[in-house]
């Protein structure tokens, strides 16, 4: 089975869980949501069926969804006296 195009992935499906993780999947505002929330720096990307798809291989739709998801995250992660390896927003 060959690996789809990013282009040829309906992002707006829901993707299924198994046990509350999602099954190679991670759509690009989730990822983008989950970067800022981390202290990751911007850098667009998703995970589809196992792969992950960066911005050179992102459609500009897909770009957008990513970076509303980063801009869109209020939440960030605790990392208690330690600054994440990424530092602090």
């Amino acid at each position: 089975m060959r690996t789809p195009l990013a282009s040829e992935i309906d992002i707006t499906t829901t993707y299924p869980c198994i046990n509350g993780q999602h099954a190679g999947h991670r759509s690009p505002e989730e990822a983008g949501g989950a970067d800022r929330y981390y202290g990751r720096p911007f850098s667009p990307n998703f995970a589809y069926n196992g792969h992950t798809f960066t911005k050179d291989h992102m459609t500009a739709e897909q770009i957008e969804q990513y970076t509303e998801g980063f801009n869109n995250e209020t939440d960030r992660k605790d990392w208690g006296a330690e600054e994440s390896e990424y530092g602090n927003d």
